[in-house]
């Protein structure tokens, strides 16, 4: 398959599982740490704190054959989180 970054074999079932679980461990990664930065924000000036948190883009991580990042409208790619907590909310 031709990418952006060249040329990508076929990986095989496995290949993806574990590219799909160090994946998700990044992702558990930083909900640890986004949770820590929450946590001391509570503790001291969450009342005067706008909070935005988003993501620039999903990954493919395989489906519809494909690994890299890039202007694909698939589900995977397009919907990211956005969260924001105004001064004085919840």
């Amino acid at each position: 398959m031709e990418g952006y970054l060249g040329v990508f074999e076929r990986f095989s079932h496995d290949e993806i599982m574990e590219m799909r679980k160090g994946y998700f461990a990044s992702i558990a990664l930083i909900d640890l740490e986004v949770g820590r930065v929450l946590e001391a924000l509570k503790k001291s000036i969450w009342d005067k704190t706008l909070i935005i948190f988003t993501s620039d883009r999903g990954d493919m991580l395989g489906d519809h054959d494909l690994f890299v990042k890039g202007a694909y409208f698939y589900e995977l790619c397009v919907r990211v989180p956005l969260l924001i907590k105004f001064p004085g909310g919840k």
